[in-house]
């Protein structure tokens, strides 16, 4: 070899040391060691994916994000807002799953628990697919009683479906759902 060549290094330059550990009054310290010492179920624990049944035709009763026109129109691939008939079910307690929507069996004995919201009529089997992986494998389709709100028209209620949450119920929390804030929080008009 030349001596003008100059060899190649091969030695690698060892990655820094981690940061010290943080002081004991260091707010870092604090929320580390609860950290680490929580319980497994105080983290966010998803749903494990389970098949399901295709989702069915039929009225579905709406009472979070679905709520969303816009987001019909988007998640059905429609030109037009499809129509919205306000509404309410019985039984059923709504909490929060993050910032969205969980609709769950009604948690006291009188089971009278109401969700207002609104119904819309699925026309097709391909519509009601897109709603449920819209919907995620952490929700399925519920029959309930869809009650009217309305007085317009008819029928005053009839057999629906809604979205219940599966997920796991230490990931829920209480809360109201606000459409307003969501959109916003979202970026929509």
């Amino acid at each position: 070899m030349p001596s003008h060549e100059k060899k190649k290094s091969t030695t690698q330059i060892p990655p820094p040391p981690p940061p010290p550990p943080a002081g004991p009054r260091s707010p870092l310290s604090s929320l580390t060691s609860r950290i680490r010492t929580a319980l497994p179920e105080r983290f966010f624990l998803s749903a494990p994916e389970k098949p399901r049944d295709p989702a069915p035709e039929g009225v579905y009763f709406f009472y979070g994000t679905l709520l969303d026109p816009g987001m019909l129109v988007e998640i059905l691939g429609r030109d037009n807002s499809p129509e919205l008939r306000p509404a309410f079910i019985e039984g059923f307690d709504c909490k929060l799953w993050g910032q969205y929507s969980a609709l769950t069996p009604c948690s006291d004995a009188s089971g009278r628990g109401v969700i207002k919201g609104a119904a819309y009529r699925v026309g097709s089997s391909e519509d009601a697919e897109k709603l449920a992986e819209y919907e995620t494998h952490h929700y399925m389709p519920c029959p309930c009683e869809i009650k009217y709100i309305d007085d317009i028209q008819t029928p005053i209620a009839e057999k629906g479906f809604g979205f219940v949450f599966v997920g796991n119920k230490m990931d829920l929390k209480d809360g109201i759902f606000n459409l307003r804030a969501w959109r916003k929080l979202m970026g929509k008009k």
